[in-house]
């Protein structure tokens, strides 16, 4: 299967998923009710809100042989709760394999 042209960068709109809209609406109510219990549970909800949002930080990126450049948003690394993150596996490791990090 061939493409038809260059592929083109569409950035993700990270608010406009319900999990992003439930967190961002419970979050206050989890803290006041004391179900945020350890500091990691609230570090990595803090994270996946801020995760590919350009107002909580960004690379610009550019081609050297075009000059065209673009932003990319950081992103939360907190793999097993942000879907987007979860999707992107270290360099070199398949699926297949068992994976071990340190």
């Amino acid at each position: 299967m061939e493409a038809d042209g260059p592929a083109i960068y569409r950035p993700r709109t990270p608010r406009a998923s319900p999990l992003w809209q439930c967190v961002s609406r419970h979050l206050p109510e989890l803290r006041a009710s004391g179900r945020v219990r350890r500091a990691v549970e609230e570090n990595v909800l803090e994270r996946f809100l801020e995760c590919g949002d350009l107002h909580c930080g960004f690379a610009r990126i550019r081609c050297g042989g075009c000059g065209h450049d673009l932003l990319l948003a950081f992103s939360c690394k907190t793999r097993y709760f942000c879907p987007s993150c979860h999707q992107k596996l270290p360099s070199g490791v398949s699926p297949s394999t068992s994976r071990k990090f340190w």
